[in-house]
């Protein structure tokens, strides 16, 4: 039978791989000399493709958790990838001294602390609707980077802005923080911003100014709710 702290280690980076594998790559291209420009295409490539790989082999790992758990004869009036709640609670609960080591239920979720003061954590997990979306991002990325093949404006750094988008997307799906979600949904914002005001369309520059308005501003309200949402939990709490 595996060790135990060895699964929790195991699904830990898997998952935190398949997140910031693109963004790696992404940053290693910024290195590349400007006359690379075929290297940089095919480094962007094996990027995508890297992190299409890993998150095909997570569906693996997590069909093959949700078969132990199955075998073990967890399934209850739900199927255990509807729990996602009650397997992060579980989680949390399994170990209450946070501070020294990972956290793992019996499916993929894991909570690392982050910002003890705020109790804001490293939180990430797996379940049914989030893993599908996993896959297709990863395959909708690397067909990006194959359709975006003829870009000859700032190679380098289209496809860092490429990348890091992705990990922006990936890490919005695995989030189950609410202030980590914001952090994702922010890195997914700003590459955006760039790719459509430089390599947009002829009216690039206006869309890029309304992609503004409705996301960047807007999030200033989901920032301030998420604020809202952790000092009335506080208050709820000490009351």
């Amino acid at each position: 039978m595996e060790n135990a702290d060895d699964m929790i280690e195991h699904d830990l980076t898997l998952m935190s791989l398949v997140i910031f594998a693109p963004a790696a790559f992404g940053l290693l291209v910024l290195f590349f000399p400007s006359k690379w420009i075929e290297a940089v295409r095919w480094w962007a490539l094996v990027g995508a493709a890297a992190t299409l790989i890993l998150s095909l082999c997570l569906l693996i790992d997590y069909h093959t958790l949700l078969g132990r758990q199955s075998d073990r004869g967890l399934r209850s009036m739900h199927h255990p990838s509807t729990q996602l709640d009650a397997r992060i609670d579980e989680s949390m609960r399994r170990d209450s001294n946070a501070v020294r080591k990972p956290q793992l239920s019996d499916d993929l979720v894991a909570s690392v602390p982050w910002i003890s003061r705020f109790d804001i954590n490293y939180a990430i997990a797996v379940d049914g609707i989030s893993m599908p979306l996993i896959v297709l991002t990863s395959l909708v990325l690397f067909f990006a980077v194959i359709a975006s093949w003829g870009i000859e404006k700032n190679v380098k750094a289209y496809f860092a802005l490429l990348l890091l988008l992705e990990t922006g997307v990936l890490g919005t799906f695995f989030a189950t923080d609410l202030f980590l979600l914001y952090v994702f949904y922010e890195v997914m914002l700003i590459p955006m911003y760039f790719l459509i005001g430089i390599w947009g369309g002829g009216r690039r520059k206006y869309a890029a100014m309304k992609f503004v308005l409705y996301t960047l501003v807007g999030s200033v309200f989901i920032l301030v709710a998420i604020i809202g949402l952790y000092f009335t939990n506080v208050r709820d709490f000490v009351d």
